[in-house]
């Protein structure tokens, strides 16, 4: 296992943007990729984009293995080429309202996350989508949290 583990969370990936209700598909073959230890790329960080299923694989964390579901399911190693995080070759596309996903694992069924609009005091709490040629980044606000059952909040 590397230094960074990433897990795949989904498949067959939609976005619902809140200002004008466009919904957008992203590519088939397009992944919802997740670093649980935050040090690859921020923990608030998902990044959605063309990855490659390898062979099965045993060697995976423990968050890896309760999110899966180890079980009843044997995990799959992977590869993908992401963009930086952090270039300024992001495009804003716009604040996020709604998430789908095919989830991965022992429970593998369609998942949908509604991001509501939130206020922390005075300030706004979003979670935003950019795009950076055939990859999306979704930025959650830094008080995300995602485990084994996804992403529980925002």
């Amino acid at each position: 296992m590397s230094d960074s583990e990433f897990l795949v969370m989904g498949t067959l990936v939609s976005f619902k943007l809140r200002e004008d209700g466009r919904e957008i598909d992203a590519a088939a073959k397009s992944g919802l990729i997740y670093c649980a230890e935050g040090n690859a790329w921020p923990r608030c960080v998902l990044m959605v984009g063309p990855w490659k299923r390898g062979r099965e694989t045993d060697d995976v964390s423990r968050a890896a293995r309760k999110f899966l579901r180890t079980d009843e399911y044997q995990p799959n190693e992977g590869t993908f080429i992401a963009p930086a995080v952090n270039s300024s070759s992001w495009r804003e596309v716009g604040e996020l309202a709604r998430l789908w996903y095919l989830r991965q694992g022992a429970l593998n069924y369609y998942l949908k996350h509604d991001f509501k609009k939130r206020q922390l005091w005075v300030f706004p709490v979003k979670s935003m989508l950019f795009r950076q040629g055939s990859w999306w980044k979704i930025q959650l606000p830094g008080t995300c949290i995602i485990n084994d059952r996804g992403i529980v909040s925002p």
